[in-house]
């Protein structure tokens, strides 16, 4: 396979005024996306986060969620993706087997974990973030990990699988030519972030130059609240479980949408598509081990 740069580098070369996150009635825009992440990278190079190391990540769907996983990538280190609802234990190892060196999460989430790791609140450290205003650049061959993503294995131990740039690289790009995905396209972003799915509903969209509209827990549990959603915020691609995807195309749709794609995986998907829906559904499966 041909060897290829890393994904952070094609979203940072989108540095206009169009929405790159949205969730809610916020938006922030790819020139703000760039200008956190380098902020973001500058400080964690500064607390001594290395190329090549790892750095865990605990923290709600959120902008600075992205953020923080941009700037360690941009930092030359693999993101760690941690659920904060997993339990404490479980969180404890998976920082202690990945290596990380350092953590961005909360601080009553840090003081919670207890994992002796250096930390950084993008809330609380938002001013000290601010501050870094120069960012040397680092040099990630796209054989550097991008991040570690934990499964359960067979023994019931979580198993970390190391993915690569040049790996990350080769779902996004066929992502992104299977959907025609294009600046104009919004997708939505609901799916966990210990789960692989999330990534892929990040990544392709982000080096195209496409907004990523983040679903809040409320809307992302419910079938009806979720396609109003999807409505109401204009959403082109959206992934959802295969639970929540049942349900969703066996209810009612206009003849009209903006969505044209809903994308599904992770389960057996027991209902077929009914006749007349305005998107195509595509069952997707293991993103982990096809990059």
């Amino acid at each position: 396979m041909a060897q290829s740069g890393p994904i952070f580098i094609e979203v940072g070369t989108h540095k206009s005024e169009r929405a790159a996150l949205l969730h809610g009635n916020r938006s922030l825009s790819y020139l703000e996306l760039s200008c956190r992440v380098d902020q973001l990278a500058a400080h964690l190079v500064g607390l001594k986060v290395t190329p090549r190391s790892a750095v865990a990540i605990c923290l709600e769907r959120s902008f600075d969620w992205v953020i923080s996983a941009l700037a360690i990538m941009r930092a030359g280190a693999a993101y760690v993706p941690m659920d904060t609802a997993w339990p404490e234990e479980r969180l404890r190892y998976i920082a202690r087997d990945s290596g990380a060196t350092h953590l961005i999460a909360s601080r009553s989430t840090q003081s919670r974990l207890a994992t002796g790791l250096p930390g950084v609140d993008p809330s609380a450290d938002a001013d000290r973030i601010a501050a870094c205003t120069s960012f040397k650049t680092i040099r990630v061959s796209s054989d550097d990990l991008a991040y570690i993503i934990y499964t359960s294995g067979s023994s019931g131990y979580p198993k970390g699988v190391e993915i690569t740039h040049a790996n990350l690289r080769h779902l996004v790009k066929w992502h992104q030519k299977a959907f025609a995905i294009t600046e104009t396209d919004r997708a939505s972003h609901l799916a966990g972030l210990s789960f692989d799915a999330s990534g892929w509903e990040i990544w392709p969209h982000l080096a195209a130059g496409a907004a990523v509209a983040i679903v809040d827990e409320d809307t992302g549990s419910s079938p009806d609240k979720l396609q109003q959603w999807l409505l109401e915020n204009q959403i082109s691609v959206s992934y959802v479980p295969t639970a929540l995807a049942a349900s969703l195309i066996a209810i009612p749709w206009p003849a009209s949408t903006s969505l044209r794609f809903l994308l599904t995986g992770g389960d057996t998907l027991h209902r077929r598509p009914p006749a007349g829906l305005p998107f195509e559904v595509v069952n997707n499966y293991g993103p982990t081990e096809c990059t």
